[in-house]
């Protein structure tokens, strides 16, 4: 049975083999399953790093991590014998540390591109955006972790 411009072109049974759907092909079982919706990219283990926008995005995030670690390394000495390592509503400290616990910014930030990183890899070959909006999403966490560490430096 063919169907024709005006027909219903999805009402079909699987006896209608001139023309074959994706999901008209039997399992093992004698039943029809529908496609899994993988696409090509999730077949390339590495698409990600063949992605010339996610590669760029995660050579900037892994550049801003190692300029953390440096400007931390270059300006310790600057820092008091206690910081404020929380604010208040009214904006009075609430919670003092030690100066090493400035190290905790370069920390968390390498943590966060390494989770992304992690993330955008797993989902690139489901969904291209995904992977790079995980990748720029890095970026904002670098921010803030950027303004908290020259707050307490300077």
């Amino acid at each position: 049975m063919t169907t024709g411009e005006g027909e219903d072109r999805y009402n079909r049974t699987p006896d209608d083999a001139d023309e074959a759907r994706p999901w008209d092909a039997t399992d093992e079982n004698g039943g029809y399953s529908r496609p899994s919706g993988v696409t090509a990219a999730r077949r390339q283990p590495f698409a990600l790093f063949q992605d010339p926008v996610s590669l760029w995005l995660l050579l900037v995030s892994v550049v801003l991590d190692v300029a953390m670690v440096v400007v931390t390394l270059v300006f310790r000495d600057r820092i008091g014998p206690a910081i404020a390592l929380h604010w208040s509503v009214n904006g009075l400290p609430d919670r003092i540390g030690s100066p090493r616990e400035i190290w905790v910014f370069p920390l968390i930030s390498s943590l966060v591109v390494a989770a992304n990183f992690v993330f955008s890899w797993l989902a690139f070959g489901y969904d291209r955006f995904l992977g790079r909006f995980l990748l720029g999403a890095t970026w904002l966490v670098e921010l803030t972790d950027w303004i908290a560490l020259i707050t307490l430096i300077r």
